[in-house]
């Protein structure tokens, strides 16, 4: 059995300052506890990387029953990119081509 106390002091092991026992934190380090005892402005928390490998994160990047694209030219065109002025240009990417359209509202 330890003694406790709201005024318990003790020291930082990051910067050395005696501080309250109750607000030092335990510091961990790839989620074991090194045992270091720090305060609030020495702490670091554990860095997500270090659990890399221990969650498993599903990530899927494929469909499952894909359906052709109806409309090519609309879905590989830009349309509204205005680089110069307040022209509006739509670009179209065709079989190999790129046709650029110009035209001023």
């Amino acid at each position: 059995m330890f003694a406790r106390s709201s005024r318990a002091k003790g020291r930082c092991d990051g910067c050395g300052f005696t501080r309250l026992l109750s607000s030092l934190r335990e510091e961990v380090v790839d989620g074991r506890k090194t045992g270091a005892r720090k305060c609030a402005e020495c702490f670091d928390p554990d860095h997500p990387l270090h659990k890399r490998g221990r969650k498993i994160f599903d990530d899927p990047q494929n469909l499952r029953d894909p359906r052709p694209d109806a409309d090519r030219i609309a879905s590989t065109s830009l349309f509204g990119w205005a680089p110069i002025g307040n022209q509006r240009t739509c670009l179209t990417m065709g079989q190999g081509t790129l046709t650029i359209t110009v035209s001023e509202d």
